[in-house]
Parts: structure tokens; C-alpha cells; sequence
């Protein structure tokens, strides 16, 4: 909404009055008066559109259409978003003079906890079954882990319905910054034959921040287009923008979609509900169950080293029935490292309360190192890479390398390993070797007929080869070619291995001079034998997680789930958050 800016001495000042001074202070009440107009103005408007416009009998406008122009531009005036995306065209009046009314609470409780539940309660309003919650998120030194009041999470275990969804964990609400977190400060000493480590010093602490964990709890399934989801993209989006107009700018929203499963160690994924066969959250379509190499630990992050997603599923196994073994994912797309505040013991179960980012591909393993094997090559899981986001980790002499994409599809480290990406088709080219130029290397001082040299590099590009000599006082050139003969005015025989040995008579001594040869050759960074070769980056592509996983220390996979996809935007704001018990006992 705009207005015209006032002017005093259009219409106050008489003609005789119309002198320099009198129309310099015209000027002046005229900016006094339109600065009171900017500051007061929106709260005049507050109260006529709250005393009047809100009032659906104000006017005669039976289709509605006047009022929700004047509502639109209220919530402009106020710089309001108002997300009318999840209601009915029928109730959208009503919905927007709700809204209209509430955006003084949403000014005065900015990011605060009653925010954050007015907009779960707007989205269960229109259709949303389950709930929500909002955690602190600190940081542990390695992630940012979700602050949960375990105390009160482990009570709702203990009366947990097996036939119905577990609704959540429970926020942390007084959350400090302080929070017993044991990091090391040395690497720790060993007195005489002790097993346990005595470390010089310790911190404890762990550091708060202004991120905040906002998600969504399904107790119900989204069908869209006969297939069900676990979440569809219209309420996170909702979540996403309207916890972004209630935020402070020093907050950040992460907005996400939790899932809590709940087993024991029976290996059936229904030993808890065998009454019910076909799942172990009938209403969530989902399983959960340990598998084979699971077995108690008095170290949680020895049970506990990872979690892991993927796009397929494996067959699990009933109650009553002989369970078989599960030892892998079905598409293994994710892994990351779980940390200290990520694994707790909660009541009677292993809580594993962990994070799956969205539209990320983590640590996929490309294939395993044999130490002799130096080309790779095939598809990724994922088309539509984002440019400079790629990066590639593998082990050498037992030296881990990073190496990254340049944003033009090529990846290089500057040593030993070169390799392109394609990043529409997920196509990739990998060489754990690269190719290196020797320029004016010494042959020979001259003044002999017979040379017999190794060269200072092997794995040479035979037909690459080339060397100055002098004869009778002229200069020649001699070459090789790619079956490694070497050939030149006045050579009798040459020869040139791959590995770099020269052997060259001439039909005549040459003359004293350096004699200096040129050469390609290659050098190799062959990854260990039995080592990962691991690649991590951003898709454009929805990437529906359909299976979960925690690996132990030794990367075992311990414990399996499978789940319904989300269909969601890729957005670095959304994110999977997977929590899961297990019975420790």
C-alpha cells in the first residue's frame, strides 16, 4: 500500500505568504508530519482493520472477494507470509482472519517455544496427523545433536502402544550450554600395564547454538497418486516458511521429518507386536529389527559407529519364523559417523537419535582398493550433481586423500589421481595415477658408442621418448616408438623398457657433449588393498530413503529398517531424522 507524501504548503499557505521563509517551514512541518504519519500510521491502520475489517458484517461482500483483498493487504503492511497453500478454498476467508489476528503474537513471541507450536497446531489444522516438536541443537565437537529430555522420553517409551506410532522424543526445554560431554584434551597416557587411558586434562562441555531442530512427527501415511509416503513436500514447506517469518535473524531453522522405531533383540522386526504380522508400526508401514551381528557392548560407540541410508530394502524376518542373515543395505547411499550425543542409554533402550540430510549422497562406497587396480569407472546412484560439491577419500600407503570436483566435471588433487563426472548422468571416470613430463634429464656426457641407463622415472609413455645427440659435430634427434625401439641417424640398435632402462650403440663415438632426453611417464596412488574409495555430494534429484541402518565399529551392520519415502523438495533445510531404540536387555 502506497500513499502520496504531504506537502503543507500546497494547500495551507496563501499566495501572499508564499515567501522563501514561510515556505521553508512549510517544508519542515510537512516532513515532521509525514514522519509521524510513517511511525504511527501502520498502528492507526492496526486498529481501523481490527475494529472494522475483521468483523466479517462489516461490509456486504457475499463472495468474500473485498475482505481477502483487505486482508492481503494487511499481512503486506505487516510483512506477514501468509501460507494459504494446505487450505480449502472453502475456509480460506476464515484461515487468513486468524491469521490476520494473530500476527501480533507471532511478532511478540518470536522464536520462541509458543511460536513454534501455533504453526505445528496450523498445520494439523489442515490436515496434518501427527504432531510436532522443536529442539535446541548443540554441538559436540563433531555434529549438531538435538538437546532431548530423556527423562521424560523414556517414561512415554515405557507406556508406548506397539499397535500405534511412538510420537516423538521429547525437547530438552531448559536446555543449557553446560552439559556433561567428556572431549579429551591429550591423547591420553597408559600407567604401567593399565587398559584404560589417564588423560593429562578434560573438558566438559558442550557448546550451544542458535540452530533449531523443527519437525514434523507423522502418525499417518500421505498417499499421493496410489503410492505412500512418510512426508509429502506442501507441510514442510508451510513449516519452512512460516518458521522462517517467526525466526529472529540469529536463528537457523532446520526443518525436518522424525521417525521413531522401537525393537528388541529377537531379530523378528514384530517380537513386540506379534500380533500384528505385516510391520512393526502398522500405521507407518515401517520395520525395524537387530540383525545377526548385533550383540550387547558395555562401549555404546563400539555397538554404534554409523548410520546408514539407502533407496531399497531387504527382507526381514517375522515372528515365529527362522530369521536369516541381514548384512547389508539393498543401495547403500549414505553413511556418516555417529557422535557422543548421538547414542545414549534412555530407559530400557539404546537411543540412537540421528540425521539424514537431504538431497546428499555420504560417504557412497565406489568399490574397495586391491593395491594393484588403478582405473575405475561407472554410474553413480544419482544424476543431476550440484557443480563443486563432490569429494572423494581414499587410502594410499595408508595415507587417507581428499580430492574434489573443480566445478567443470574433472577432479584432481594435484599428484597422483585425475578423473572426470558427469554431472547430468552421474557418469564418472576415475585414474588413481597421473601423467608427469621429465624434460632435459642427463643421458650421457658424451664420447662413448654405448649407453646403458636407467632413467629416473619408470612407467614411461614409451613412444614419448626423445633424445639429443652429437655426431661429427651435428646434432640429432633420436626417438622411440610405442614398442620401445629406439631409432636415430647413426644408431645400430636402441631399445627403451617401460620401466625406464636405455640401451643405445651408435655406429660411431659421439661427440662430448650432454646428451639430454624428454619423456611422459606415470605415477600411481593404487588405493589399499581392502580400503574404501568413498564419494560424497549434492544431487537436485529427491533422493526417497527407504532403508536405514546402524553399523558397529568394524562396520557391521547391527540393526535394519525400512520405511516409507518422503517426497520432498531438494532443500538443504530438510532432513530425515531417524530415531531408534533398542531394547538393552
Amino acid at each position: 500500500m502506497t500513499s502520496t507524501p504531504i506537502d503543507v504548503s500546497s494547500f495551507l499557505l496563501p499566495e501572499s505568504l508564499q515567501t522563501e521563509f514561510w515556505l521553508a517551514l512549510a517544508e519542515a512541518f510537512s516532513t515532521e508530519i509525514q514522519n509521524i504519519k510513517n511511525y504511527y500510521g501502520p498502528q492507526i491502520a492496526w486498529e481501523y482493520y481490527t475494529r472494522n475489517i475483521l468483523n466479517s458484517n462489516y461490509i456486504n461482500d457475499p463472495t468474500g472477494t473485498q475482505q481477502l483483498e483487505m486482508f492481503q493487504n494487511i499481512a503486506e503492511t505487516f510483512g506477514a507470509d501468509i501460507d494459504v497453500s494446505l487450505t480449502n478454498s472453502s475456509t480460506i476467508l476464515a484461515y487468513f482472519q486468524r491469521e490476520i489476528k494473530a500476527i501480533p503474537f507471532k511478532i511478540k513471541r518470536k522464536t520462541t517455544y509458543l511460536s513454534y507450536q501455533y504453526i505445528f497446531n496450523s498445520i494439523i489444522s489442515n490436515g496434518f496427523n501427527g504432531t510436532g516438536f522443536v529442539y535446541n541443537l548443540f554441538y559436540d565437537n563433531f555434529n549438531l545433536v538435538r538437546a532431548i529430555d530423556t527423562g521424560t522420553t523414556g517414561t512415554n517409551i515405557a507406556s508406548y502402544n506397539f499397535l500405534s506410532p511412538f510420537l516423538g522424543t521429547i525437547p530438552l526445554y531448559y536446555y543449557a550450554s553446560l552439559q556433561n560431554s567428556v572431549n579429551t584434551l591429550d591423547s591420553g597416557l597408559f600407567l604401567d600395564n593399565a587398559t584404560n587411558p589417564w588423560y593429562l586434562d578434560i573438558r566438559i562441555t558442550r557448546l550451544s547454538t542458535h540452530h533449531l531442530a523443527i519437525e514434523l512427527v507423522p502418525s499417518q501415511l500421505q498417499t499421493v497418486n496410489s503410492v505412500n509416503y512418510l512426508m509429502t513436500e506442501p507441510y514442510l514447506d508451510f513449516l519452512l516458511r512460516a518458521a522462517n517469518y517467526t525466526r529472529k535473524c540469529t536463528e537457523v531453522p532446520h526443518c525436518g521429518v522424525q521417525i521413531a522405531l522401537l525393537t528388541d533383540q529377537s531379530r523378528f522386526y514384530n517380537n513386540l507386536n506379534n500380533t500384528y504380522p505385516s510391520y512393526t508400526v502398522p500405521a507407518l508401514q515401517a520395520n525395524f529389527a537387530v540383525t545377526q551381528n548385533f550383540s550387547n557392548s558395555p562401549n555404546l560407540f563400539t555397538m554404534f559407529a554409523y548410520i546408514v541410508a539407502g533407496t531399497g530394502n531387504q527382507p526381514m524376518f517375522a515372528y515365529g519364523s527362522v530369521p536369516g542373515n541381514i548384512n547389508s543395505l539393498a543401495n547403500q547411499v549414505y553413511m556418516a559417523p555417529l557422535s557422543l550425543g548421538e547414542v545414549q542409554n534412555v530407559s530400557n533402550f539404546y537411543m540412537i537419535n540421528a540425521h539424514i540430510s537431504n538431497g546428499q549422497v555420504q560417504n557412497y562406497v565406489l568399490g574397495y582398493g586391491d593395491g594393484s587396480t588403478t582405473y575405475f569407472a561407472g554410474m553413480l546412484p544419482t544424476g543431476n550433481i550440484i557443480p563443486e560439491t563432490m569429494t572423494m577419500q581414499f587410502t594410499t600407503s595408508k595415507v587417507l586423500t581428499t580430492v574434489t570436483d573443480d566445478g567443470y566435471g574433472n577432479i584432481v588433487d594435484g599428484s597422483y589421481f585425475s578423473g572426470t563426472v558427469n554431472y547430468t548422468t552421474g557418469l564418472y571416470s576415475f585414474n588413481f595415477f597421473k601423467t608427469f613430463t621429465s624434460s632435459q634429464e642427463l643421458v650421457s656426457t658424451g664420447g662413448t658408442n654405448v649407453i646403458n641407463k636407467q632413467l629416473s622415472n619408470g612407467n614411461i609413455k614409451l613412444n614419448t621418448f626423445q633424445f639429443t645427440y652429437f655426431l661429427g659435430g651435428n646434432s640429432y634427434l633420436g626417438i622411440c616408438n610405442s614398442s620401445g625401439q629406439v631409432t636415430g641417424a647413426g644408431i645400430v640398435s636402441g631399445n627403451l623398457t617401460g620401466n625406464g632402462y636405455l640401451s643405445v650403440m651408435f655406429s660411431q663415438s659421439t661427440n662430448v657433449d650432454n646428451i639430454f632426453c624428454n619423456y611422459t611417464y606415470l605415477q600411481y596412488s593404487t588405493p589399499d588393498s581392502g580400503s574404501e574409495i568413498l564419494v560424497t555430494y549434492k544431487t537436485e534429484n529427491n533422493l526417497p530413503i527407504t532403508e536405514l541402518g546402524l553399523l558397529d565399529v568394524n562396520k557391521n551392520l547391527v540393526a535394519y529398517a525400512t520405511i516409507p519415502p518422503c517426497l520432498l523438495p531438494n532443500l538443504p533445510e530438510y532432513y530425515l531424522s531417524p530415531v531408534l531404540f533398542i531394547r538393552n536387555s
